[in-house]
């Protein structure tokens, strides 16, 4: 049985950060329409609650992917969330602007 795309992203986000998870990006690829919401949702997620991707998990790797991913699907649906992330105020973002 296939792990459900959010379980898969759970996955994603749990390999260890010396590790490149070539296994979980592959069936990422080879499922993208499908997964392709739960991608958008990362990127939504990350917009709205940043310090959840700022933990010593490999979590903070998740909206990257998530990009990298919409974007080879050229994905137009992600268009609007990216752009809010990126334009996201640094202080949202304790974990990177040290306070």
């Amino acid at each position: 049985m296939r792990d459900s795309p959010e379980k898969l992203l759970e996955r994603l986000a749990a390999t260890p950060d010396n590790t490149y998870p070539r296994e979980i990006l592959t069936e990422i690829r080879a499922r993208l329409p499908e997964i392709t919401p739960a991608l958008i949702r990362v990127l939504e997620d990350c917009r709205q609650a940043p310090e959840n991707f700022c933990d010593d998990s490999s979590s903070w790797m998740l909206p990257t992917f998530a990009a990298y991913f919409l974007a080879e699907a050229r994905e137009k649906a992600a268009y609007r969330p990216l752009i809010a992330l990126l334009i996201c105020p640094l202080r949202k973002w304790k974990c990177f602007s040290g306070t």
